[in-house]
């Protein structure tokens, strides 16, 4: 169970590096996202006036 749990571990570490920077390149890519479709909105607010 101790190797086991140890194994488990070292594999949790890894992956959630892995997932960690998964998820900041996720909210990175929303985040850019979102601001770009602000922008485009604002521009369209602006041609309508």
């Amino acid at each position: 169970m101790a190797i086991n749990a140890r194994y488990l571990q070292s594999t949790v570490d890894s992956g959630g590096v892995i997932c960690i920077t998964g998820l900041i390149l996720l909210i990175c890519s929303i985040y850019r996202f979102r601001n770009k479709e602000k922008v485009i909105k604002d521009t369209l607010d602006l041609e309508k006036k």
